[in-house]
């Protein structure tokens, strides 16, 4: 809320229009996800951003959802985190995900992988 009566600033934000996330440009309120261009939002907020590719087969080994507890009032989901290397995006199986991953959160690997990965 901005109390001061002066304009908000205009930015790229992610949001939810017509029941589809979204970067789009006006006035914010918070600073937090807030971008100076779409393609910043589009790094940060991937499913904002869909883009028409064109379809490849790609033949990956299966994975199996490992066992996984809900714990801290959280369940179990995929969900992207860097490798090791810090370089490439992998998928994790476990209610252990951090609140800013709580947009990004998957039911299966191949969605969650495909979301950062070329599929």
């Amino acid at each position: 809320m901005n109390l001061d009566c002066t304009p908000l600033p205009e930015k790229w934000y992610p949001t939810v229009v017509n029941g589809e996330k979204a970067c789009i440009f006006g006035e914010v309120e918070s600073y937090l996800t807030s971008f100076d261009s779409k393609g910043e939002c589009c790094a940060a907020y991937p499913l904002a951003c869909p883009t028409t590719t064109t379809t490849t087969t790609t033949t990956r080994p299966a994975v199996v959802t490992p066992p996984c507890q809900p714990s801290g009032g959280k369940g179990c989901h995929w969900w992207p985190t860097l490798d090791d290397e810090m370089e490439n995006v992998k998928c994790v199986y476990s209610s252990d995900w951090p609140i800013e991953a709580a947009d990004m959160l998957y039911s299966d690997h191949d969605t969650c992988y495909c979301a950062f990965n070329d599929c």
